[in-house]
């Protein structure tokens, strides 16, 4: 499913946000800004491929991942939270 604009009570910020929930593996990428991943590792290990064959190197979309990072791609930025979670960004 679609959802514009969920959880943000700014008119404008509700205009430029639309969450796509759905099967990542069927996903339609084209001029998606942000993707973002909570899975286990084995996750992250299956869809890198089809990332990088739907988000072609330079097109600048940033995928931030939660807790493990994305085998064999190159960190752009991290942090810890201060509870400990890692996040990984990742710019294409």
């Amino acid at each position: 499913g679609r959802l514009r604009g969920a959880g943000f009570t700014d008119e404008e910020q509700r205009d430029r946000v639309e969450l796509i929930l759905g099967d990542a593996r069927d996903a339609d990428l084209n001029g998606v800004d942000i993707v973002l991943m909570y899975m286990l590792p084995e996750g992250h290990k299956a869809l890198a491929p089809i990332l990088e064959e739907r988000l072609a190197k330079g097109c600048g979309t940033r995928v931030v991942v939660h807790q493990w990072p994305i085998p064999s791609w190159d960190v752009s930025a991290s942090h810890v939270t201060n509870m400990g979670t890692r996040i990984f960004m990742y710019i294409r």
